[in-house]
């Protein structure tokens, strides 16, 4: 009997503490407002929402279509879309230099463009530099890229384009197919010193590791320059043997040239550069005179220095005689010094008297040069 008075007792408490919170706050589930009633004023009406609040609130049928249709109505309403959103580069070999790839990028407001970073979806894809801010309202622009497959594995990759102020992203997909196992060695060639005259020769190897025919593969092979530069080549089984010959020009200095390797599918070429320099053993210092002008039959003397000469001697001709050609020499450390006495011609006019040499360098190699004096030949009225 007492515990039931006890359990009365309490819920008659538990049912005077809700009627006491209930009467203190009223709350209002659509508008939230908290309508007081222990301040004792009048409970305030509830704003209704017209019929317009309404269909604002309630969600609308078309919201699951807008959700599916965002991205075409943001491509729709972009400013800058790429003209192509996929590229195949054709067949790229893993030891190849970069290939190039060009994205075009199309303005189509009234207002300028700005692209404000890119990101590619690996480190085998490099994007060059923004060099093309502002794109012109209505224009194009285009970033040139690389790709340089770092393993067989890889066959695409992505690039996007990111436009201040614009939420859509151009996105540009690059697909490509491996060719696998073909090396050139060595990737470059420096030929020795060349001396004026001869011939120079190296050897590029191409070798595959691929299940094709490797004389089928290479499309075309091209050495530049081609006055200079030659080639041939051998095959055998997966390896071929491009044999390159460089003949020196006239003249010493340093050069450079290529051999351009096309193989079939493949939209760049594999390329090798050469770099020679052509040397002169012996060096005549200078190689000519000009005397100005002179008597008829007068005595000119001239000097010159063939560096690294062992032996000298002026060859016998017309000219040699006519002129009354004379030579002393006298050997120095680093060649010969030369002096040349010869007589002028009897008709006046231009003349250039070439007296041809044979000469013995320091290797014991016998070589051919030509000293050249010449002038102009005028009476004694009519200099000045």
């Amino acid at each position: 009997m007492r515990s039931q008075v006890i359990i009365g007792s309490v819920a008659v408490l538990l049912m005077a503490v809700l009627v006491t919170w209930n009467a203190t706050y009223l709350t209002d589930d659509e508008t939230g407002d908290s309508l007081s009633l222990l301040s004792g004023d009048e409970p305030v009406a509830r704003n209704e929402p017209n019929a317009s609040e309404k269909m604002q609130s309630s969600p609308s049928s078309s919201d699951a279509d807008d959700s599916v249709n965002s991205l075409t109505s943001m491509v729709e309403t972009a400013a800058v879309v790429v003209t192509s959103d996929r590229q195949n580069l054709g067949r790229l070999s893993i030891e190849s230099d970069a290939d190039d790839f060009v994205v075009e990028l199309t303005n189509r407001s009234d207002l300028p463009a700005k692209v404000i970073r890119t990101e590619t979806s690996c480190g085998c894809t490099q994007l060059g530099n923004l060099n093309v801010n502002p794109i012109p309202p209505h224009g194009s622009a285009q970033i040139v890229g690389k790709v340089r497959m770092n393993s067989a594995g890889e066959q695409n990759a992505f690039v996007r384009i990111f436009v201040e102020g614009q939420r859509f992203v151009p996105t540009v997909q690059l697909t490509w197919e491996p060719l696998l196992g073909v090396r050139v060695a060595p990737r470059s060639v420096f030929f020795d010193q060349i001396l004026v005259g001869e011939t120079a020769k190296r050897e590029v190897v191409v070798s595959t590791t691929a299940n094709e025919d490797l004389e089928k593969l290479i499309e075309s092979i091209e050495t530049k320059p081609s006055e200079w530069v030659s080639h041939s080549m051998t095959v055998n089984d997966k390896k071929a043997t491009i044999a390159i010959s460089v003949r020196s020009s006239d003249s010493s200095g340093r050069y450079q040239g290529g051999l351009v390797i096309r193989l079939k599918g493949r939209r760049e070429p594999m390329r090798v550069p050469l770099e020679w320099s052509v040397v002169e053993s012996l060096r005549l210092e200078p190689k000519s005179v000009f005397k100005g002008s002179v008597e008829p039959e007068s005595e000119i003397r001239s000097t010159f220095l063939v560096r690294g000469a062992r032996e000298l001697r002026i060859g016998d001709g017309a000219a040699t005689s006519e002129h009354d050609v004379k030579v002393s020499q006298k050997t120095i450390n680093n060649g010969i010094v030369c002096e040349v006495i010869c007589r002028s011609p009897r008709q006046p006019g231009p003349f250039n008297i070439r007296l041809p040499m044979r000469i013995i360098d320091l290797d014991e190699i016998p070589q051919e040069r030509t000293f050249a004096v010449t002038g102009i030949v005028t009476s004694p009225d009519e200099r000045p």
